[in-house]
Parts: structure tokens; sequence; C-alpha cells
């Protein structure tokens, strides 16, 4: 099991980071994560869009072996020849380092899905992973329609490890289909995935002097971010939901957490 540090972007501050987010990713290498992701969401699923790639590439220039992921919302409809050259940029620069999420922002629990949003999607991940896999691509689709052109920087890795990042199984079902690994959203229970097949799920942390001092302190984030995910109150009000859905206590508890999801 591979652990890393998950930091989506914030409306808080300026920078569209929490304050001590860059500090935080930076620490990671030193501190012996896999990983560190940057999000251009607002949380999950979410409705602003921030730019990622710029920060992304300031991560590479100033770390040297921790892989950096970045999620990528499909609903901010970047053409996927941008996406998969911006990708293949940031490829290049960390020597193939990179990965990325195709962030699905519609989840299960948002009401009708579009047919039209879901072809548009299965279309961007398909002509990127196209283009890093043979460095050329052409396409005549439902949704994009372009002759051949190359894919410039050819990028290290042939293609970049990717994910569907989404709480809809269906979504992640087809997501499965070009290659892609699935990634949970936070707050989505460990349950209704099987434990043994490959993935990520992205958790909140909260590591508190004292343990339920720890909880009363990360209470109302937490229940913020299950509205955002369309929880209901009375799902967040059960005891069972922190312990299922968030590691939130004191540095004894954390650890035993992870140790469990290492067994």
């Amino acid at each position: 099991m591979n652990f890393g540090v998950f930091c989506p972007r914030s409306q808080a501050d300026a920078s569209g980071f929490a304050p001590d987010a860059w500090s935080r990713l930076l620490r990671a290498e030193g501190q012996g994560y896999d990983s560190i992701w940057l999000g251009d969401i607002d949380g999950f699923p979410g409705e602003t869009v921030f730019p990622v790639f710029a920060p992304a590439a300031h991560l590479a220039v100033q770390t040297e072996k921790v892989r950096i992921g970045v999620a990528v919302s499909l609903g901010a409809d970047l053409h996927p020849l941008r996406l998969s050259e911006e990708i293949a940029t940031l490829d290049v620069m960390t020597a193939g380092r990179i990965e990325w999420a195709a962030a699905w922002r519609t989840g299960k629990r948002d009401g009708a899905k579009s047919d039209v949003d879901e072809a548009r999607a299965r279309e961007q991940i398909a002509i990127a992973i196209h283009a890093w896999t043979h460095g050329r691509v052409g396409w005549e689709g439902g949704c994009y329609r372009f002759p051949e052109v190359s894919c410039i920087p050819s990028s290290v890795q042939a293609p970049p490890p990717t994910f569907v990042l989404s709480a809809d199984p269906d979504v992640r079902s087809w997501g499965r289909e070009p290659g892609c690994q699935w990634m949970g959203p936070p707050l989505e229970s460990f349950s209704a995935e099987r434990a043994d097949r490959e993935g990520t799920v992205l958790r909140h942390v909260y590591v508190g002097a004292h343990h339920h001092k720890a909880r009363e302190e990360a209470q109302e984030s937490l229940r913020a971010a299950g509205r955002k995910m369309g929880l209901e109150e009375s799902e967040m009000a059960l005891e069972s939901f922190v312990d299922d859905r968030a590691w939130i206590g004191d540095a004894r508890y954390c650890r035993e957490r992870i140790a469990e999801w290492r067994e």
C-alpha cells in the first residue's frame, strides 16, 4: 500500500490553496510519501474549477523523487489534445513522475446523468491515452473530430498512470476499459469496492493532541465536505460515520487505522 497527500484547490485563500498547502506538499517527499496530488476542484464533486498545471510544474521543479498527481475535472471542457500535451509536458519535466485523475463531477447522488457528458468524458480519456501511447492521434467520434496530429512533447511514460475519480460504480466500470485505475472520493464508504482491486481511496485526515477534541475540532469541516458530496445529515450523524469515512483522532488512533488498511 502506498500513501500520498492530496490537496484540492480552495477559495479560502487568494492563491487558490489553503495557506499551509504548499509547505505540506513539499514536506511530503522528505517524510517518505509516495505521491503528492493537486486537485482543480474546490472539494469533490465541486463546482469551481481552477488551473492546475502551472502549480504542478511549480512542485515539479522543487521535488526530485515523489510522484506528482493532478486531478482534472472533465466538466471543464478542456480539449483532450490540450490535456494530453499539458500532462506530457509535466511528465517530461519530472522525468516520468506524473499521474493524473479524470475527475467525474457527477456523483451517484446527484440525480440523472447526461449521456452527452459521459460520451465526452470517455472520448477525452481515450484520446489522451492514445496520444501518449502512440505519439500521434486522429479522431472521428461523436464529440471530437480532428485529423491525425502529433502529441508534442512525447510523454516519458506511455501512458502516464490514469485514474477515474468518481463515486459512481458505472463510471468506474467503463473507466477500466481503457486501462484506468479507480479513485474513490473522500467520505465514500470503502465497502463499495473490493479490497483486492487496485486503486486509490481518498480520506480526510486530522490528527489532534487528544482524540475527542480532534473530532470536535474537525466536525464542522467534515460535515461541510459531506454536504458537498450530497450526503444526508442523518447519514453523517451516525456514530460510525467518522470511523468509516475519515481518519480523525489522536496520533495513536490514526496509526492504528493505517495499520488496519495495510492489513
